[in-house]
């Protein structure tokens, strides 16, 4: 496995999740999952001002490093097959995640479920897509 190709895509796909989820999260889809959280768990989400950045950073770089570690082993280094395997990573560790978390908390509705599995399976295609290029072109 080749170190570099993993540092590398890992820190693209971190800074691309990074920004994917504010773009996502905090503003195109905010209104809605705040309409999807349950009453009893109306304070969830934090306010933009109070997001805590050191967690956002380590838990997107995580993922970043994630993505590579699977684009590396599956040798994943075109767009199309990075979008493709980014989005069934996506979808796969979503829904396994928020599943859980719907059958255990009141945190979201049903909706909010859905909505948070497709939100977070087109960031990851997104990401693959982008990640896979960069990782392909070094040597």
């Amino acid at each position: 496995m080749s170190i570099k190709k993993f540092l590398v895509g890992g820190i693209v796909g971190g800074i691309a999740l990074f920004l994917l989820g504010y773009l996502f999260y905090g503003v195109v889809f905010a209104s809605y999952l705040e309409s999807v959280t349950t009453k009893q768990a109306p304070a969830v989400m934090r306010p933009m001002e109070e997001l805590y950045f050191p967690g956002l950073i380590v838990g997107n770089l995580i993922s970043g490093f994630l993505i590579a570690f699977v684009f590396l082993k599956a040798k994943t280094s075109t767009l199309g097959s990075g979008l493709i395997t980014g989005a069934i990573l996506g979808f796969l560790m979503s829904a396994g995640v928020d599943c859980t978390i719907y059958g255990t908390t009141y945190m979201f509705k049903l909706k909010g479920l859905i909505a948070d599995v497709g939100i977070s399976t087109m960031m990851m295609a997104i990401a693959g897509a982008i990640i896979a290029p960069v990782m392909a072109k070094m040597k």
